[in-house]
């Protein structure tokens, strides 16, 4: 006898998402499955690990079920927000798959999904056929992603197809005995600008790193060799053959490459470093950058941080947060011309350094709300958990001010960069016992050897003025010092 339709839960479906994991992540990495096609799956428990350029995260599932489908193996790489499995749920509180093993006959088969709508179907052919990354990657490498094949799905250019791409083109010029870069296919169409417009991409910068320096090649290096003559006529007609001008084109162009008879060790770049390589970029690129410095005698903290048992990273977070409620255009973002100002609520990013895998700054979000030794237990379990690759899709966005402390490696100086769509940062750098100008009561003048430091701050100049940041820290200072 067949049962009525109300004997039998209705069965519906629900989608298991690459999750979203902050306004610059474009894109995740599924590490491994941990449930196979037909295990049953109750909400929240763990289905997968995925990787992204910030953190490495589980994903839950959203619902009660059976897991129907695995349409993004591990080890692919997919933009957020893609479908990367389905279960199969019930309608009501029962499980619609013990009321299917009762019918009689072989089980049905569930009919194959309709692979995800893209929502760039629309936009030019280059974003059709890659993910964001993908595209401004090969744009950097001159690469046309369109005579690319995609290991990706639908047949999508991943990111690894790009670098593939870009290492046999080089070796192809290595055979060749060329030096010279790739040809540029898709310069104009997969620029690095259009390609994050195109793909609606918050540019914001979750990592710090210091500012390169880059050389003019207008200004002679002291004991550099003179640039050679341009030869003469009567130079060429000695020799019987046209020299070379030299020219800025060698200065101005992509290096050429690297003999491989050098002995070196390719080593690929870890998916962090080009994140933060990117993320640089486009701060230098956008941000008005400036950078002021004040000298601070740290007597005073010196003293609180060996009464505390702490370090004095803790104390100078603690004034940072203290400070900006005078100073809300430093607590600010800056995204698409508008500056946000955030009050007396600060959310401070704290760069921390992940070894040779790079480094990322964690977020204590309402930082003004703890003291110096609630800080100082924020930012230990922070940098724990970030080393160990357990930190939160909240822990590592939605900074408004960050704070980086090279000085605990011995660094003096340095000028920091902005991490969009922040509009300052601030960088702590060694206490150095040197000797200054003292100044008594009574106005005279000794030397004597005190604790200093520089304090040394990167800001946009779009959001504030000099004299803005000047009296910033000098605020600071006087907080410090106090």
């Amino acid at each position: 006898m067949s049962s009525s339709p109300t004997d039998v839960p209705a069965v519906t479906g629900a989608d298991v998402l690459m999750p979203r994991m902050g306004t610059s992540v474009a894109e995740g990495t599924v590490v491994a499955w941990h449930v196979a096609v037909g295990d049953p799956v109750a909400r929240d428990q763990v289905l997968c690990e995925v990787s992204t350029d910030k953190v490495d995260v589980e994903c839950p599932a959203p619902a009660d079920g059976v897991l129907a489908e695995i349409l993004v193996p591990a080890g692919e790489t997919v933009d957020v927000g893609v479908v990367i499995a389905r279960l199969r749920t019930a309608a009501g509180t029962e499980m619609a798959t013990d009321a299917a093993a009762t019918t009689d006959g072989p089980a049905p088969v569930a009919p194959s999904p309709a692979p995800p709508v893209d929502p760039r179907q629309d936009r030019r052919d280059v974003l059709r056929r890659s993910s964001p990354v993908a595209a401004r990657l090969a744009a950097d490498h001159g690469i046309d992603v369109r005579a690319l094949a995609g290991s990706g799905r639908n047949g999508r250019v991943t990111k690894r197809d790009v670098l593939a791409a870009a290492a046999a083109a080089t070796a192809s010029r290595r055979r060749d005995g060329t030096t010279g870069p790739a040809p540029t296919l898709l310069a104009a169409a997969a620029s690095s600008d259009e390609a994050a417009a195109a793909a609606d991409v918050p540019r914001e910068t979750p990592m710090h790193t210091e500012s390169p320096y880059r050389h003019d090649p207008s200004i002679p290096v002291a004991g550099a060799a003179a640039p050679a003559p341009t030869p003469t006529p009567t130079d060429t007609a000695i020799t019987g053959a046209s020299a070379p001008v030299p020219t800025d084109a060698a200065m101005t162009g992509p290096p050429a490459a690297v003999p491989a008879d050098l002995g070196g060790t390719p080593v690929a770049a870890t998916r962090m470093r080009r994140a933060i390589g990117d993320a640089v970029r486009r701060s230098l690129d956008e941000a008005a950058h400036c950078t002021t410095v004040v000298e601070c005698d740290m007597g005073a903290v010196e003293r609180e941080r060996r009464e505390l048992g702490l370090t004095a990273l803790p104390l100078v977070a603690h004034a940072v947060v203290r400070t900006l409620a005078r100073f809300p255009a430093l607590n600010a973002t800056f995204d698409g011309g508008t500056v946000t100002r955030y009050g007396d609520r600060v959310h401070l990013g704290i760069a921390v350094s992940l070894g040779d895998d790079g480094l990322i700054a964690p977020v204590i979000h309402d930082a003004q709300d703890l003291s110096v030794a609630g800080l100082a237990r924020r930012i230990r379990d922070l940098a724990t958990r970030a080393r160990a690759g357990r930190l939160a899709p909240d822990e590592v966005r939605g900074g408004t001010f960050t704070l980086t402390n090279p000085g605990a490696a011995g660094a003096l100086m340095a000028t920091p960069v902005i991490s969009l769509p922040q509009v300052a940062i601030l960088d702590l750098e060694a206490i150095v016992r040197r000797p200054v100008v003292l100044t008594a009561p009574d106005g005279t003048e000794s030397i004597g050897i005190r604790p200093m430091v520089h304090l040394c701050m990167g800001w946009d100049h779009r959001a504030l003025d000099g004299l803005y940041a000047a009296q910033f820290l000098t605020a600071l200072r006087g907080r410090l010092e106090g």
